[in-house]
């Protein structure tokens, strides 16, 4: 079963590389936005200075309401897992005091150890009070937003003129800016 993954992957890496390759373009152009996309404008408006540090890296000190009730939600979130944490190592000392092996004959012990370590890595405050799952989130937002942006600059200007739902750019008549006039001030 692994070998077909390991195998399906390597295959999907081949196919990527020859179609950037094809492209002749590189990973990082694929998923750089535009500098004006509105999609990060609009998040940057909720997350603040989060968005330019990952988007643009920048460093600034402004700081949003989202940002600052997520600082304060993780922070109570770290609470409660500092003490589930420490239910779990006196659990897991008891349990070695009773069954003689390390962590006790329940649990394995490397992965209970691998769970309390990634959860503490992914759960601590980084920056702007957010963590770092939250920051990786952003981080996949702009690069969504990126291979967007490329996908449409590339498609839309070369494959879709002229197809259904295309519209012909309309010629603007001399005469008509009285029209147009009275259309404005009636918006």
């Amino acid at each position: 079963m692994l070998r077909r993954i390991a195998a399906g992957a390597g295959s999907l890496g081949l196919l990527a590389a020859a179609t950037a390759a094809q492209a002749q373009t590189t990973g990082k152009e694929i998923f750089t936005p535009v500098q004006n996309d509105l999609a990060l404008i609009n998040l940057r408006k909720l997350l603040g200075c989060v968005v330019d540090g990952v988007w643009t890296a920048a460093t600034c000190s402004d700081d949003r309401p989202l940002t600052v009730a997520l600082g304060s939600f993780n922070i109570g979130c770290l609470i409660v897992a500092t003490i589930l944490g420490c239910y779990l190592t006196y659990s897991l000392v008891a349990d070695t005091a009773n069954d003689g092996e390390a962590f006790g004959r329940g649990s394995s012990a490397k992965y209970t150890v691998l769970r309390v370590v990634t959860g503490a890595i992914l759960s601590l405050p980084i920056k702007s009070g957010l963590s770092l799952v939250q920051i990786l989130v952003v981080q996949i937002a702009v690069w969504g937003s990126g291979f967007g942006d490329t996908l449409w600059t590339r498609v839309a200007g070369t494959q879709l003129t002229g197809m259904y739902g295309t519209l012909a750019q309309p010629t603007p008549a001399l005469g008509d800016f009285a029209l147009r006039g009275k259309l404005a001030k009636v918006l």
